[in-house]
């Protein structure tokens, strides 16, 4: 997903920003601009779906909820579950959005790792027992 700054955006217009969905399309059928109102002018490929409004919509238009998930995946990452018992009487939408940010996570961690070696790389190598 492109990065984006939403302070200030002079692209909301392209990015789908105040786009809202109006109908929904049926099973098996791509998504079009029509089922939309104000759809992004660039739609933006996620996961393998095409989508009209910007992705960062739900974030900024749901704090209390993003806040909230965010807290608990920090408990999870800890071991700890946000339901009462085991794994499997977990909520499966909690779950799964946990193993999104997981696999967020780990692509946002092989990027530093890969930037920390070029890094690595271009710095002189020192003779041993010198320093």
């Amino acid at each position: 997903m492109p990065e984006r700054n939403c302070v200030g955006c002079t692209k909301q217009a392209l990015w789908g920003c105040t786009a809202r969905r109006w109908k929904d399309h049926p099973p098996h059928e791509p998504d079009q601009p029509g089922n939309w109102v104000n759809p992004a002018a660039h739609p933006v490929q996620l996961m393998g779906e095409t989508t009209y409004a910007c992705p960062r919509q739900h974030i900024r238009e749901n704090p209390r909820y993003w806040g909230w998930l965010l807290k608990f995946y920090g408990f999870y990452k800890k071991g700890f579950l946000p339901g009462p018992g085991g794994l499997l009487d977990q909520s499966n939408k909690a779950l799964e959005v946990f193993r999104i940010l997981d696999d967020a996570n780990d692509q946002c961690d092989r990027v530093e790792a890969e930037k920390e070696k070029a890094r690595s790389s271009k710095r002189p190598s020192r003779a041993p027992g010198r320093r």
